[in-house]
């Protein structure tokens, strides 16, 4: 797997965080369509930016073996994400609480 000390720049590291966005991206474009609450309120880049933090922080507590640890890391944090911000919306004191997605939302949860 790249280290950012691979290159003199540290680029390897920058491209592997650049290729884990995009491909963090295009998974909470299609797993945000399990949460319609988080649909509702919530863009995929969105969704995104509070993984990549959460990713950030797993870093420094995983040692990261191969690419496909990493991705799978990734993705845990994404699915993590969104059940939190579904949680997040369907709690009593949320701005969603009075909207229709509410019934939705709980049934999301209950999978």
């Amino acid at each position: 797997m790249p280290q950012p000390s691979d290159r003199p720049d540290g680029s390897a590291g920058d491209e592997l965080m650049q290729e884990a966005m995009d491909a963090m991206e295009r998974l909470a474009r299609r797993l945000i369509l399990e949460y319609p609450i988080v649909q509702r309120w919530e863009q995929p880049a969105d969704v995104v930016q509070e993984a990549m933090i959460r990713l950030q922080r797993a870093l420094r507590d995983v040692q990261v073996e191969s690419r496909l640890h990493f991705f799978r890391l990734a993705a845990m944090q994404i699915r993590r994400t969104l059940i939190d911000m579904a949680r997040r919306h369907s709690a009593q004191t949320s701005m969603a609480a009075n909207h229709g997605t509410g019934d939705v939302a709980r049934e999301a949860l209950q999978r």
